[in-house]
């Protein structure tokens, strides 16, 4: 009876553990971070802690990942995961899922199994690593894994821009926007934004008027991940509308016309940081062309003509057709 117990499964869960993060050799490489693995790998497990004679190595090899089981010191188990998710965030998810599995499918239940009954078959043999999998087939683990940090559905990414606009409103000006991206899909995504530009000065008639753009904009971008930059490529609609005023003239006026163009935008996205599985920060970096369909026309009447005296002359100043931006800020993943 004394040597049953002590060979039972209760008395070997109290062999001596480690913290999991213990356990853990991650090489550095694309996307392997073991302050962020470890703990993923531990939400699919539910334990933070591991008989201290498992460890596991990862390492890259090439555009796979590998990873080893060792009891020990003597490799049991090794797998190589290929046809790696583009995101790291991704990445991180499955092969964390992976390592649990093969982990369950190992050494799952109590570190040290009892001995079977003297009536049952022999166990078979420790199956030889090879170069790809040498670990059992990975099967369900018993314990119920907790959810995917990541959500399942669409992405929002916060942005926020300075820049300068030149040639949509006269001459050079300051730009300022922000925006709301939507991700659906690895390679579409929705975007919103609005945006403001200073005011530009330019002569007419005897005096001079100042121009101010504030606008909307809605556009859809297909989206290239190409790490460590994502790439992407917009074409929308945007509306608003132009602000004037007079400046030097006797009768002061402050006149507003609708303004509608077609944005082109190219930009990148370098993520610099993250914060847990999913959200990260970083730069984003952007050019357009903007067409214009709707434009502003201001106009003075009233002026005399400098060749036929007491005829009425009128000034007017158009708006650019076609113009350009260029701007950088910040990017926030959520």
């Amino acid at each position: 009876m004394a040597a049953v117990c002590a060979a039972s499964p209760a008395a070997a869960q109290d062999a001596p553990k480690r913290p999991l993060a213990e356990a853990f050799t991650v090489a550095p490489g694309d996307c392997l971070d073991a302050e962020q693995l470890v703990p993923a790998v531990a939400r699919w497990l539910g334990r933070g802690e591991i008989d201290r004679r498992i460890s596991i190595d990862v390492k890259r090899q090439g555009d796979a990942v590998a990873y080893g089981l060792h009891r020990d010191g003597v490799l049991v188990g090794e797998r190589k995961v290929t046809n790696l998710p583009p995101g790291c965030p991704e990445l991180i998810t499955a092969l964390a899922l992976s390592i649990a599995v093969a982990v369950e499918a190992t050494f799952f239940g109590a570190e040290e199994p009892p001995p079977p009954p003297a009536t049952s078959r022999p166990p078979m043999p420790a199956p030889e690593p090879d170069d790809q999998v040498s670990a059992p087939a990975p099967r369900a683990p018993r314990r119920k894994m907790r959810a995917d940090p990541r959500p399942a559905g669409p992405q929002a990414v916060l942005t926020g821009e300075l820049g300068v606009l030149w040639n949509t409103l006269p001459g050079v000006r300051p730009l300022v926007g922000a925006g709301v991206e939507v991700a659906w899909a690895s390679w579409l995504e929705t975007r919103a934004a609005v945006l403001a530009a200073t005011a530009a000065r330019s002569p007419l008639g005897s005096g001079e008027v100042e121009t101010e753009l504030y606008a909307g904009r809605a556009d859809a971008c297909g989206t290239v991940p190409a790490r460590p930059i994502k790439l992407g490529a917009c074409a929308g609609v945007a509306w608003g509308f132009v602000a004037s005023r007079g400046v030097g003239f006797l009768e002061g006026r402050t006149p507003s016309q609708p303004w509608l163009g077609l944005p082109l935008r190219g930009e990148g996205r370098i993520a610099l940081g993250r914060a847990g599985a999913s959200a990260a920060w970083g730069i984003v970096v952007a050019t357009e062309l903007l067409f214009t369909l709707r434009r502003a026309q201001l106009g003075v009447v009233g002026q005399v003509s400098a060749d036929r005296l007491g005829e009425p002359h009128t000034a007017v100043l158009k708006l650019p057709v076609l113009g350009g931006a260029a701007a950088a800020g910040l990017f926030f993943e959520l």
